[in-house]
């Protein structure tokens, strides 16, 4: 009787160890299906992609410029600077215009007629070193011609880091100012020519000789430039 206890005994040992291997081993398969170590892998790969678009990313913005900018404008080659503001084109029907640039004014320069303004040089001079002889991109306004028959218009500039507004380097530089006496149609870019603007004015006020219209107080009016200013 006492060994068949314990074989008895034995027997129930052993079938409770084996069903703890048993057991064991499903919770290591089901353990190694967890898609943990898949986590990493996808994030290494998603920053791998996004460091991709991020190095295109400023080509591509170049190039919608581009093709925003030539769908609204025509190219044109400069054959005369006039002033800071105004320059005389062949378009591209061969034709010669006089072109006004829209939403800023310069001081004259008008050596036949003795009639340069202070800093009408400096901005005939920009004007004439970026334009005179060159290809640019001439975007009409609307209506297109002053009563005068000019072509009123804005002039762009094409660079390896895209185009941009001419305007813009007369107005950073000082030698221009807004004006928004021109029909509402063409006020397209009078936000930006303002900042511009007052980008000139701080960096007036925070030198102590005149490097720009803005410098000398009253000498920037409405109606033009005041040439009773003294500098």
């Amino acid at each position: 009787m006492r060994k068949l206890r314990k074989g008895k005994n034995q027997y129930v040992w052993l079938t409770s160890a084996l069903m703890a291997v048993v057991m064991m081993s499903g919770c290591g398969q089901s353990t190694s299906k967890e898609p943990v170590q898949n986590e990493p892998k996808n994030e290494t790969n998603a920053n791998q992609n996004n460091e991709i678009e991020e190095e295109l990313t400023r080509d591509q913005e170049i190039a919608i410029e581009n093709d925003k900018i030539a769908e609204i404008t025509e190219e044109v080659e400069v054959i005369d600077v006039i002033d800071g503001s105004t320059a005389v084109v062949i378009n591209e029907d061969g034709e010669e215009e006089t072109v006004k640039l829209l939403l800023i004014e310069t001081p004259d320069n008008i050596p036949e007629e003795e009639s340069t303004a202070e800093f009408g040089i400096e901005a005939y001079d920009l004007t004439q070193s970026y334009l005179d002889g060159s290809y640019v991109l001439l975007e009409r306004g609307t209506p297109d011609k002053d009563e005068n028959g000019y072509t009123l218009g804005h002039i762009w500039l094409k660079t390896t880091e895209g185009p941009y507004n001419f305007s813009e380097r007369i107005l950073l530089r000082g030698l221009g100012k807004v004006v928004d006496d021109v029909d509402a149609s063409n006020m397209k870019y009078l936000d930006e020519f303002r900042e511009y603007e007052q980008s000139a004015k701080e960096e007036a006020a925070e030198s102590d000789h005149p490097i720009n219209i803005w410098a000398v107080e009253g000498y920037v009016t409405d109606d033009g430039f005041d040439q009773s200013i003294e500098f």
